[in-house]
């Protein structure tokens, strides 16, 4: 059975279960933080598609990433080798592609 606590207001402040010693606000506090980890792993999910979509920018991206790779192999320049690779969007489908395997969703 459930004890209660009441401060001088007469509020009921937590209830204790005897069975196993968790508050209603313990059990509150895990539904809320299972809704906040819901929330987050789906804006992680919804963030990776974005990133691995077949686009224009994206085209247009790894065109100039690819120029600046021949750039720097002609020129001998790691620098600009190194350039290339920033510029370069092709992070964002092989992070869908991995982040799609380990969660078994065939969609990314």
């Amino acid at each position: 059975f459930a004890e209660e606590q009441r401060e001088e207001t007469g509020r009921v402040t937590s209830i204790e279960d005897s069975s196993g010693g968790h508050t209603k606000e313990d059990h509150i506090d895990k539904f809320y933080n299972s809704i906040r980890s819901r929330l987050v792993v789906a804006e992680v999910i919804k963030r990776i598609e974005g990133g691995a979509q077949f686009s224009f920018d994206y085209v247009c991206l790894v065109v100039v990433a690819a120029l600046l790779a021949f750039l720097g192999l002609v020129q001998d320049s790691s620098v600009i080798l190194v350039a290339s690779m920033l510029v370069s969007p092709i992070m964002g489908p092989i992070l869908a592609g991995v982040f799609g395997i380990s969660i078994q969703n065939k969609k990314l």
